[in-house]
């Protein structure tokens, strides 16, 4: 589980693994709710959650202009990604085309064309959201129910300038 690239045998057991590297790296702690208000429990990761990431944008040269595509990858969680909206600048969320994927549990891959975005400073995020309806989280949201960074899987906003002149 520490270095699964020299991976010689699997043992399975009939309880929660907690050796060093569990109980070290692999702990997050978790909201949960009652009556009485919030309580906070030290918790083993075991599941990934729903993530997606824009991992770069595109500019290819189309005669005098210049085409733009924003690209990234979502993955997570316990039901398939149906869906990846794309943000940009705090504006209204726009779908994004899911370009690859492997199966129901698997990554995907996907895209979104960004037509003749203005020259300066933008802010661009992307959203994933899963067949049961849920929406990967902002932040503030992913905040109220985690403390850790180790499960982090909120929005991830990311700054690009675009100069049209180069």
């Amino acid at each position: 589980m520490s270095q699964i690239k020299w991976l010689t045998r699997i043992e399975v057991i009939d309880r929660p693994y907690e050796g060093r590297q569990m109980a070290r790296n692999y702990q997050s702690l978790r909201a949960v709710k009652s009556p009485e208000g919030t309580l906070w429990l030290d918790s083993s990761i075991s599941r990934n959650n729903l993530k997606s990431v824009i991992a770069r944008v595109i500019r290819r040269r189309a005669g005098e202009r210049f085409e733009y595509n924003i690209a990234g990858a979502a993955w997570g969680g316990p039901a398939r990604i149906v869906r990846v909206e794309v943000q940009i600048d705090g504006g209204s969320w726009r779908g994004a085309i899911i370009d690859r994927r492997a199966g129901d549990a698997a990554w995907v891959l996907w895209s979104m064309p960004w037509i003749e975005p203005a020259d300066g400073g933008h802010v661009l995020v992307s959203r994933a959201i899963d067949a049961r309806g849920d929406i990967q989280p902002t932040r503030e949201e992913m905040r109220e129910k985690l403390i850790g960074n180790r499960e982090d899987n909120s929005q991830w906003p990311r700054s690009i300038v675009i100069d049209s002149r180069r």
